[in-house]
């Protein structure tokens, strides 16, 4: 159980406020949103774009390395997204308020999808 008097850090999405994308994704991450500002005092929500590191198989950069690993085609959209890297992030954290009720966005790099396959 949560500790509601500690500060919580909540890793949301930079594509929440995008009411054109209403994926499951999305509005699980707009409740959550919901959840954790109306039942802590003290929070960093914090919107991040695509990170570049971990290994779940659903982020975006993990799902384009594994359908290249296995010799499938990935489907290019002409769009851009936001990268982020584990350093960006880290040094972002280090330094948020431990009080207080904060939503930042940190959208890290803008790159075209081409680029990335």
């Amino acid at each position: 159980k949560q500790d509601k008097t500690k500060c919580i850090f909540y890793f949301s999405s930079i594509a929440i406020d995008d009411m054109s994308k209403n994926s499951q994704y999305l509005q699980h991450k707009r409740n959550m949103e919901l959840l954790v500002k109306s039942n802590f005092k003290n929070y960093n929500i914090i919107r991040i774009g695509n990170i570049t590191w971990g290994s779940n198989p659903n982020t975006f950069i993990n799902y384009i390395k594994n359908k290249k690993s296995k010799g499938e085609s990935v489907q290019i959209k002409d769009e851009y997204k936001y990268i982020i890297d584990k350093d960006q992030l880290v040094m972002l954290t280090d330094n948020l308020p431990l009080v207080g009720q904060n939503t930042i966005c940190v959208f890290g790099k803008m790159v075209k999808v081409a680029e990335l396959v």
